[in-house]
């Protein structure tokens, strides 16, 4: 506009000098007034630009479900929403936590019924049961531009999205590490040595046995702790290549079988020679730590979610990998995976999807971590923990697992399969079952559900 006066007031000057410089005064001082103007406005709208940047995000509650009931673990959820709280102050945690065994049918109901939580704590196969219905957000745009594969162990996040190839529903922050935790005082005692091999570990179980003491302990209502030592006997047995085709449901090869039915029988075993209490099947898992607590018991096999409860029982105790059948100096493979996934609902609101985002992001701060760290729990955050101050027993399980090969919680293929287990290690255990006829059940349970998931 200005450029056009000026050409206007050249243009008149050729025509009548006292004409133009009228005109050009009275336009050069609309053309300051105008400019002034435009400034102004530009100002106040960039004014109010920077104020609606500044504007802070609106206060969001996240409903969020774990199976983290424990008073451990809820301290540290509690702890690690401050931190949360404290880096953004519009984010608010609705906590519910709900028992492993009662959250797959809770999830379910809550899903169909468009209830379902912001923000699920999900294992494997959960995970599979809400993402094949499509109730699960998708995070692989954030998970790779907010950068979590670098800053995740490697293959810590693909391990539960393998079935969905460079696409994320989850992600994690602690693994799984099930070892044998063992009363060092009664180690001590009858001058036991940490087995290299399963024969030896079987050794220890009769001497402790014959000493009139507990070998080993076994929850047997659910049998985790039996499920986890057969896991980590086939772990060992099977090629790995094929116990990878078996989980990810490609195949079941003969080797997988075989190996399977040999774990099984080592269970079997250990039942029928005393090894574990005679009361064992009416044991509730969660039991298992008070039992353990009263010194009387050698072993017990368990995650390493439980470490900080076995400390508080005062029992001395030390830990030490499953060992394999034959001590052949390569790397013994120990049921460890990311313990679970923090999973988004794909109905959330752009402001809670954003927040949700940032709740994932505060489980990879490293303060956080640290609290986690110290606590017992092994990270799948990219972190130094020699720099924390751990307690023995968490330093012993870390050098115990460093050199190890992460394995999978089998049961963790497919959903229902745990349940499966849990029956049928209980008929085994009563003798109702060969272990040949543990497999042949079983196979037919995981046919039937893997038909089911892939439908």
């Amino acid at each position: 506009m200005k450029k056009s006066l000026l050409w206007l007031v050249v243009l008149v000057l050729s025509i009548s000098m006292i004409a133009t410089l009228s005109l050009a005064g009275c336009k050069k001082e609309e053309a300051v007034v105008e400019e002034e103007a435009v400034v102004e406005e530009e100002a106040v709208v960039e004014e109010e630009a920077v104020v609606e940047e500044a504007e802070p995000p609106k206060d969001v509650t996240l409903n969020v479900w774990t199976n983290f009931t424990d008073e451990t673990r809820m301290k540290l959820l509690d702890d690690s929403f401050s931190k949360l709280k404290e880096e953004h102050p519009y984010i608010t945690v609705k906590h519910n936590p709900i028992a492993f065994e009662q959250m797959e049918q809770a999830l379910k109901l809550a899903f169909t019924s468009g209830e379902g939580p912001d923000i699920a704590y999900l294992d494997d196969p959960r995970q599979l049961m809400l993402q094949k219905n499509d109730y699960l957000m998708e995070l692989t745009d954030a998970v790779i531009e907010r950068g979590w594969l670098d800053k995740q162990i490697p293959g810590a996040i693909e391990y539960q999205n393998l079935r969905t190839p460079d696409r994320y529903f989850g992600v994690p922050f602690i693994m799984s590490p099930v070892t044998i935790y063992y009363n060092k005082s009664i180690f001590s005692e009858l001058n036991l040595s940490i087995p290299k091999t399963l024969g030896e570990l079987s050794e220890i179980m009769d001497k402790v046995k014959k000493a009139g003491y507990i070998p080993v302990e076994n929850g047997g209502l659910q049998s985790y702790n039996a499920n986890w030592a057969a896991f980590s006997i086939l772990l060992n047995t099977a090629p790995f290549d094929d116990i990878v085709k078996w989980y990810y449901l490609e195949e079941t090869t003969p080797a997988f079988k075989e190996a399977f039915i040999f774990a099984y029988a080592q269970i079997q075993e250990w039942s029928d020679k005393g090894y574990f209490r005679e009361d064992a099947l009416s044991i509730d898992y969660n039991n298992t730590h008070p039992l353990y607590a009263q010194g009387k018991t050698a072993m017990l096999v368990d995650g390493d979610w439980f470490l900080k409860t076995i400390e508080d029982t005062g029992v001395p105790t030390g830990t030490f990998v499953l060992p394999k059948k034959v001590d052949d100096g390569s790397p013994t493979v120990i049921v460890n995976s990311p313990h679970s996934n923090w999973a988004l609902n794909a109905e959330l609101s752009a402001d809670k999807k954003e927040a949700g985002l940032e709740f994932i992001e505060i489980f990879m701060d490293p303060d956080v971590i640290k609290m986690w760290s110290e606590n017992g729990f092994t990270p799948s955050v990219v972190y130094d923990t020699s720099k924390d101050q751990v307690t023995p027993l968490t330093a012993e399980l870390l050098n115990a697992i460093k050199n190890t090969k992460v394995g999978f919680y089998l049961d963790g293929a497919l959903p229902g399969l745990t349940d499966v287990m849990t029956k049928q290690t209980q008929l085994l255990l009563l003798n109702e079952f060969t272990p040949e006829k543990y497999w042949e059940e079983f196979e037919k349970e995981y046919e039937k559900l893997k038909s089911q998931t892939q439908n």
